[in-house]
């Protein structure tokens, strides 16, 4: 399936959509007019494109033509001045008047949309309708919900239509669109481009917040090319712009931005490029599928048919010409829970984003862990244990081979086959295979490379039918016959349905029970039961077998003496409730006796004692009744006496052999080594002899088990229908006894067991047990043992050692859910241990010594409980990182001390060289002297309390570079009332700022800082202080100086105002200036006048309003006598007043222009500082000593209005304070002022982090965009298009455009620019003389050209 088409075909029609889906990462993005544009890109070419929205809310279906709310409205805008194309430019499936998720705004008019239901809709939409392209818009973001369960990235994903994602370039673009494309990539879906739309300009921000948005803007397409890069996506990044007015020439600016996109989405619609034929010539999938892959079960020669699927979802299977399986076998069974269930789903792909995969090699990990802890809650008593495989094949490999494993270490080395009922199926690997039917299934062809396994018949009987105890007859000859080699039984969970718990077979009891019938049936009946001490007397009821269980449990009531007695009904003997009167169940299909032949369903009374009891089934009738005592009936009866045990059967049956079978086991009741069989030729007088030597079993102490056992006879099916008598041995009875024997092994093989074994608590929650050496042995086995109400319990761990070890540390283990076989070890409980020595001959078999136990009373495990260390060096208190190592640093002083400290009392430390592993001293109060170094060193850190120790590492590095401090500025200002003043600057992350006498501050993560203080004389007006930055390590930049000075009001002159109130004044930079013009008899008002710095609300209003600048400013209101002249405030015979100026001034030299100046007038001032001043002060009083505004104009010029009146110009010079603004340019360097005078310009803004790199030489693009700055950035009129290693965006496009223009380069000879070439200095001189002769034509602005580098003032 070709990426771009939705699989909705059938044959013969128009196949699959052919289109995209749009997409935003949020509700208003600019998703619409987006697609609008792209419509118009598309349409203007051709391409017979249309805009479709599935779901529209917020708009009736009336409005949807009208209403500014529809989508559709748009996109009809958005064409409607282009030639008609067909089909309609829009069009739109579903319309809900609520303005809200697609889900709410259906259900408010009772409607519920799909997924499917909408992809179908769309198919249609597709195949009724002449269009090539579909843009699809999506309803908000890709998470708005369609319905209660699903939501727009699944029907993004039923349509499987290529993504086009909309976003908005601001700050945060970054994330929104991150989060948006990671949720397309784990639902399947491909970006085909993203697109961010250019936001409103901010109003109101200062040119350093200016700066830094653009510089974000500018960062956020970069960011995400790279980073869809690196994903191996290649879709492209555009940002589209932001215009002024949606017309049509407003849609056709972005229509263009759009164009740019096309080559790029031809790669998945390749219609948009006229290659719509070639999609089709596509090889189908199925026979791509045939020439590459071999599937299981099928011939590689002439294979099954496959279909090719496009996706799935619940149930189903989607297939790429879209119709849907539904899947009956869940995906081979793996899929039980459906497809895409959101739980599983969200679990992969959590635990795939965190580690796909780890091997199982002396690692694990918590998902492992707990799924283990899960499935044992759920497994039977005696499961303690999960293996982990990667199919079934594999778990039935390891449940052979853990068989086997079992068999050879208790020295059953001859039980190394497997049985298993004919017809079943286990796998394909070659263990597993062994076990599968060798006739009826897959592996026949394999069958001689097999290892041969021992078949039984299938048993006859289903789950729906009576269970037949004949059906395990075979299973039963099997085992008399061959039972030594069986290894294990290996079984079909559910499939076969055997249950060897319960297998049907009735107790001896009821199959021995005959009653006596009465000649009627009855419902009530009068009954007498008596029992012997130590027997307990039943009555059996016997039903008709159509009866139900629940109609006998509500129906039959008993008494005893006329007394009302209380039944529990129960299911099992574990259910049994002792203090009931009678504990009852039911069994059904109970045959009487071998002649009734009739089934019946039986109910079992227990009674508590014997008595006269009344029994009434009310509507029932019971067809036979009676009491009776059981023993039960063949009970062994035998007695110990040391190795001894003599007895014999009580209630025998008549013409009945019996076999006794005694075992020995290391618990009581346990049936591990047999010991003794006999034919019991008679029931009393019997004799056993418990061995007390041999080879059979280690040394050591057992306890004995006997198991009555007779013979039964049943009838087995065969293959071919007949029936044959099977005579099996089954036990009937058996009896444990609580007196061990001793029994010693006197193999030569039998190793000797340990003389002593003890364990000793170490602290952190270890034990180690320790035992002495064996001669000749090849190993030792450690069983641990945890003392449980005073019994000790095998918890069923333990160790396998080689015989060079005699010691083990043993660490707190914690396995799944406990059960008598397995308990976990826990804090705060006693244990011991036992260890056997094992040898290991050459048959294979291994040879268990007895066990020698640790000490009897145990050893208590402590719970273990961490100490929190607290840790710092030279003041400074260290911090761990993710992994949990301390990190400090030191300069390079040899006087660097730890402090080592903990809250809880009575803690010891040691502090160790990783590197030597030597201990460091401690010198007082927890404090260590760090030794010398180089590079790094690891410290290793041990608290001890009592016997537990916590460690902490510290890994301690050399810092001897000193920070770096940087002022954000030489210059602050404070605030002219308050003195209040604010410094900033950047440093190392995480340093200190030391400034003044004693003021500290910290540089935040990003290395910036900020100090608050403020000039506390009113008076004071300069102030300056020295900053430092320290480190960790104790290293200390250069200083800095900061120099403050307090913030003035500026002055307003209104000239030419007849107002009372004309606005004049003095006013902080930045606030809002109101100034009147007034009236004046005989003239008419012409308008206000200003320097450049005043920007008017409205210069012809009489009444206007404007924004403070930083600096004095003269406005003029301009009038025109009625009939005459415009004048600027005066009449040409107003008075000229002088302009006076010091004779002589120290350290420069003041003039003025003119020298006298009617009132209005703009009067220039100019100083000259000597070298090495500047100047210090400049004022201009009027004739009553009011100083008048002045407006810098650079380069030591001023400029004010001259009021009615004449004026004293006062200057001031001073020793010029040379400040870098490049930490890498020297005051004293011969290019100091040119550098200085550069940035202040504008021209060159350095290299970053504070640095020029005057030593580094210079590009060609980089000469030819100082030169640019230097002319003021003039707009070209052009691009640099014919160069083609001009980068589009870049830094320097328009500069080397407006190079070309001017005739100051016309590039290399091979139509290239070479931007990243070094500019020689032949090619500097060669472009400055060519700017400065274009200067001297008139091509470059005379006013910005050449420019003339001055000391800059202050």
């Amino acid at each position: 399936m070709s990426a771009g088409k939705m699989t909705a075909g059938r044959p013969g029609d128009r196949g699959p959509v052919q289109g995209f889906f749009v997409t935003g990462t949020g509700t208003d993005v600019g998703k619409t007019a987006f697609t609008a544009a792209l419509l118009r890109a598309l349409r203007g070419r051709g391409v017979a494109a249309q805009a479709l929205k599935p779901v529209q809310t917020g708009v009736r279906p009336e409005q949807l033509a009208t209403s500014a709310l529809a989508d559709g409205v748009a996109y009809a805008r958005a064409v409607a001045d282009l030639p008609p194309l067909p089909p309609a430019p829009a069009a739109t499936l579903h319309c809900f008047r609520l303005p809200a998720s697609p889900h709410l705004a259906a259900g408010e008019e009772g409607q519920r949309l799909t997924v499917a239901g909408l992809a179908e809709d769309v198919r249609a939409h597709w195949q009724e309708t002449e269009t090539s392209l579909l843009l699809v818009e999506g309803a908000g973001g890709m998470a708005v919900p369609i319905n209660e369960e699903e939501d727009t990235l699944d029907f993004m994903a039923a349509l499987d239509l290529p993504v086009l994602l909309v976003g908005s370039n601001c700050l945060g673009a970054l994330n929104h669109v991150l989060l948006s494309l990671q949720a397309l990539r784990l639902k399947g879906l491909r970006p085909a481009a993203v697109v961010l739309m250019a936001p409103e300009e901010p109003e109101g921000l200062s040119a350093g917040e200016w700066h830094d948005r653009e510089r974000v803007l500018a960062d956020n397409p970069e960011f995400l090319r790279r980073r869809l890069a690196a994903w191996g996506e290649d879709a492209p990044v555009v940002v589209l712009p932001r215009v002024a007015r949606l017309d049509a020439a407003g849609w056709q600016e972005l229509a263009d931005a759009c164009a740019v996109l096309l080559p790029a989405l031809s790669r998945h619609v390749p219609s948009l490029t006229g290659q719509a034929a070639a999609v089709g010539n596509e090889e189908p999938l199925p026979l791509r599928d045939r020439r590459i892959l071999w599937h299981p079960y099928t011939s590689v020669v002439d294979p099954l048919p496959v279909f090719a699927v496009a996706r799935s979802h619940h149930n189903r299977i989607v297939l790429d010409d879209g119709r849907e399986l539904v899947d009956g076998m869940s995906s081979w069974w793996t899929a039980i829970h459906g497809y895409n269930h959101p739980r599983l789903v969200a679990a992969a792909q959590r635990q795939a984003g965190r580690m796909p995969h780890v091997m199982f090699g002396g690692l694990t990990h918590a998902p492992a862990v707990e799924l283990g802890e899960r499935l044992l809650t759920m497994l039977p008593q005696g499961l303690a244990r999960v293996f982990l495989a990667d199919s079934g094949s594999v778990s039935v490999e390891v449940a052979l081979k853990m068989a086997l494993q079992y068999q050879q270490g208790i020295g059953q080395k001859q039980r190394t086959c497997f049985l298993t009922p004919r017809g079943g199926y286990h796998g394909d690997t070659t263990g597993a295979m062994s076990v599968c039917d060798p006739v009826t299934g897959m592996h026949c062809l394999f069958t001689h490379m097999l290892p041969r396994q021992i078949f039984m018949e299938r048993p006859s009987c289903r789950f729906d039918q009576p269970f037949d105890p004949a059906s395990l007859d075979d299973a039963r000859r099997i085992f008399a016959e061959q039972g030594e080699r069986i290894a294990a039984v290996i079984l079909e969970p559910l499939v076969q349905g055997v249950s060897l718990e319960n297998s049907g077979e009735e107790p001896a009891m009821l199959m021995e029970l005959e009653t006596a019938p009465p000649a009627n049936g009855g419902s009530t009946a009068n009954i007498t039961a008596s029992a012997a001490p130590g027997e307990t007397p039943y009555i059996v009821l016997a039903f008709d077998n159509s009866v139900a269980d629940a109609e006998i449990q509500s129906n039959l009531t008993v008494a005893k003496d006329g007394s009302p007695m209380s039944i529990n009904w129960i299911a099992n003997d574990g259910d049994i409730d002792p203090n009931a009167d009678i504990n009852a169940t039911i069994l059904a299909d109970m045959k009487k006796s071998a002649d009734d032949g009739k089934q019946y369903r039986m109910a079992v009374l227990r009674l508590k004692e014997g008595g006269n009891y009344t029994v009434n089934a009310d509507a029932l009738s019971f067809s036979d009744e009676k009491g009776f005592a059981v023993a039960p009936f063949e009970k062994l009866d035998l007695t110990q006496n040391s190795n001894t045990l003599t007895g014999g059967v009580k209630y025998p049956a008549e013409n009945t052999t019996y076999t006794l079978r005694t075992y020995l086991g290391s618990k009581p009741g346990e049936a591990t080594y047999l010991v003794d069989e006999q034919v019991v030729n008679t029931t009393q007088d019997n004799t056993v002899n418990i061995p007390t030597k041999g080879t059979l079993m280690p040394t050591g102490e057992y306890y004995v088990s006997s198991f009555l056992m007779t013979e039964k006879t049943t009838a087995v099916s065969e293959e071919d229908g007949s029936t044959k008598n099977v005579t099996v041995l089954a036990a009937i009875d058996s009896q444990q006894f609580a007196t061990p024997v001793r029994y010693t092994n006197n193999n030569p093989y039998q190793p000797n067991a340990p003389t002593s074994a003890t364990l000793t608590f170490t602290g952190n929650e270890v034990m180690r047990a320790e035992w002495q050496p064996v001669e000749n042995v090849n190993g030792y086995r450690v069983t641990i043992y945890q003392n449980q109400d005073g019994v000790w319990v095998d918890t069923g761990f333990g160790y396998d050692l080689d015989k060079g070890t005699t010691s083990i540390d043993m660490a707190l283990t914690v396995g799944g859910e406990e059960t008598p076989e397995s308990k976990n070890l826990t804090a705060n409980q006693t244990y011991k241990v036992g260890v056997s020595a094992y040898t290991e001959p050459e048959d294979g078999a291994k040879y268990y010594s007895a066990e020698t136990e640790s000490e009897s009373s145990g050893v208590f495990l402590p719970e273990y409980t961490p100490l929190n260390l607290a840790l710092s060096v030279n003041g400074e208190e260290c911090t761990p990182d993710e992994n949990g190592v301390y990190h400090a640093y030191v300069g390079g002083t040899d006087d660097d001390v730890l402090t080592v400290s903990c809250q809880t009392e009575n803690v010891t430390y040691k502090v160790t060289r990783m590197d030597t592993t030597g201990e460091i001293a401690q010198e007082t109060g927890g404090t260590y002297k760090i030794p010398t170094f180089e590079g790094s060193l690891m410290l290793k850190i041990d608290g001890k309390k009592d016997k537990d120790v916590t460690s902490e590492f510290l890994l301690v590095s050399r810092d001897e570079t000193p920070p770096v401090l940087t002022l954000s500025d030489p210059v602050f200002f404070a605030d002219r009332d308050t003195g209040e003043y604010t410094i900033t600057g950047t440093a190392d992350a995480g340093s200190e700022i030391l400034y003044g006498e004693n003021g500290r501050t910290q540089a935040a993560g990003d290395g910036s800082f900020a100090i608050y203080d403020k000039l506390e004389d009113e008076r004071e007006t300069n102030a300056s202080l020295y900053l430092r930055a320290k480190d960790s390590a104790g290293n200390e930049s250069a200083p800095q100086l900061a120099l403050i000075t307090r913030q003035t009001r500026y002055a307003v002159t209104v000239n030419g105002s007849y107002a009372d109130v004309s606005g004049a004044g003095s006013y902080a930079a930045g606030s809002v200036v109101t100034v009147r013009a007034g009236s004046r008899g005989g003239y008419t008002f012409n308008g206000w006048t200003a320097d450049s710095s005043v920007a008017f609300d409205d210069a012809n209003a009489a009444e206007t309003t404007f924004t403070m600048p930083d600096g004095s400013v003269t406005v003029t209101a301009n009038w025109s006598r009625d009939g005459g002249s415009p004048s600027s405030g005066r009449d040409d015979s107003d008075p000229r007043y002088a302009v006076g100026i010091p004779d002589k001034t120290e350290n420069g030299s003041v003039s003025v222009s003119p020298k006298n100046a009617s009132q209005g007038d703009r009067v220039t001032v100019t100083t000259e500082p000597d070298e090495g001043y500047e100047l210090d002060s400049l004022k201009v009083l009027d004739k009553n000593g009011k100083e008048l505004a002045l407006t810098d104009k650079g380069d030591g010029r001023f400029t004010f209005i001259m009021p009615a009146g004449r004026v004293e110009v006062k200057a001031a010079f001073t020793e010029e304070v040379k400040i870098s603004p490049f930490r890498d340019v020297p005051t004293d360097a011969y290019y100091y002022e040119a550098v200085k005078w550069a940035q202040k310009k504008g021209i060159t803004g350095g290299i970053g982090d504070g640095l020029f790199g005057p030593n580094q030489p210079c590009t060609r693009a980089q000469i030819v965009t100082f030169l640019w700055r230097a002319a003021g950035s003039p707009e070209p009129e052009g691009t640099a298009a014919g160069m083609t290693d001009v980068a589009a965006g870049s830094y320097y496009e328009k500069a080397v455009a407006w190079a070309i223009e001017n005739g100051i380069t016309t590039g290399t000879a091979d139509g290239r620019f070479a931007p990243d070439a070094t500019c020689t200095r032949a090619q500097g001189m060669t472009f400055l003389f060519r700017a400065s002769k274009a200067s001297a034509d008139g091509a470059l602005p005379s006013a910005t050209w050449p420019p003339t580098p001055t000391t800059p003032k202050r």
